[in-house]
């Protein structure tokens, strides 16, 4: 949640949000990890570049 000048909607207020799950690989030192990310409001028009399109995330950890 964006309450302020910066936030792309023009309203001063944005909201976004996410889902998303981690798989801890056994024995190593390696998590996996999957989000889908979206915002509350689109603010480009169809065809050209949105910052707050919706996209799917993959993520590697290592932790050592």
């Amino acid at each position: 949640y964006t309450d302020g000048a910066v936030d792309f909607a023009g309203e001063s207020v944005s909201f976004d949000w996410s889902i998303g799950a981690d798989w801890a690989i056994r024995d190593t030192p390696l998590v996996l990890g999957v989000a889908y990310v979206d915002a509350a409001q689109d603010v480009a028009p169809p065809g050209a570049f949105n910052p707050t399109s919706a996209t799917l995330l993959g993520t590697v950890t290592a932790y050592f």
